[in-house]
């Protein structure tokens, strides 16, 4: 299907993520005292259709889905995951990240961090005297002793 050779050297691993919910509530509040007014496109229920819509695209295309919209709400004072109702604060962002590196661990290792080759040298194996034959050295490397510099 759709995922066919995702897993193949050269092609991209998607993983789906539904965006967070809306705060109505934060939202009227930020844009009180704005020219534009409040127009009811950024609610909570749309937006909720929205990540249920790409939840189902996940399951029908067998893609890891990290759905923040159910997931933000299952918590108590989700609100605070946003600023303004609608962009996500620190402690959002910080959500986010885990929640995609849980998916990443459990769905699909091969992109972890420690899993992922090198396609440059590291800053400390750089000679700033000569460059050049610093990057030379990596190119004559092998993927294994690439992979072992960790």
């Amino acid at each position: 299907m759709a995922q066919d050779g995702w897993d193949a050297p050269g092609h991209t691993q998607v993983i789906l993520m539904t965006p967070p919910p809306v705060s109505e509530r934060l939202r009227m509040a930020h844009l009180q005292g704005e020219e534009e007014t409040w127009k009811n496109d950024r609610t909570n229920g749309n937006t909720g259709t929205y990540a249920k819509c790409c939840v189902e695209v996940g399951k029908q295309l067998q893609v890891p889905t990290v759905d923040l919209w159910t997931a933000f709400q299952q918590e108590q004072g989700w609100e605070a995951h946003l600023t303004d109702g609608l962009h996500l604060s620190a402690s959002g962002q910080d959500k986010v990240y885990q929640m995609l590196m849980e998916t990443i661990r459990t769905q699909c290792p091969q992109l972890m961090p420690d899993a992922l080759p090198y396609h440059l040298p590291k800053h400390d194996e750089i000679n700033a005297e000569d460059v050049a034959a610093s990057f030379q050295a990596y190119a004559n490397q092998d993927d294994g002793e690439r992979r072992n510099r960790i």
